[in-house]
């Protein structure tokens, strides 16, 4: 059975970190992705206790450190079902934030 937490894989588990990991890496190197918005991505910063990590959660550390995402926005809806970080303390410092009113406004303004 494959772990899933709400629309997520559970990242605290290697071959789903894995999974997250090699699936940028791919749309960025060969798909030319040039960015990326992930709902809920304060789920990245759980521990495996479920706990926040706001110092160095390894898989927001691995994508912002990884050189092929330099040039890659990334947006951050920073968020989940338990955890209400937009602004304050997301963990990504290069990452954008916005929250969901932007979010739902964008297709409105777009079809104008």
């Amino acid at each position: 059975m494959i772990p899933v937490r709400e629309t997520s894989c559970d990242q605290r588990i290697p071959w789903c970190a894995k999974l997250i990991i090699d699936s940028l890496r791919l749309w960025v190197l060969e798909m030319h992705v040039d960015g990326f918005r992930f709902d809920l991505a304060s789920i990245f910063s759980r521990n495996n206790d479920w706990s926040i990590n706001l110092d160095d959660p390894p898989l927001i550390t691995e994508i912002t450190g990884g050189a092929e995402y330099g040039d890659v926005r990334l947006i951050a809806e920073a968020w989940d079902p338990v955890s209400y970080e937009l602004g304050r303390s997301f963990p990504g410092q290069s990452w954008s934030q916005w929250n969901g009113k932007y979010r739902d406004d964008v297709p409105r303004v777009r079809q104008k």
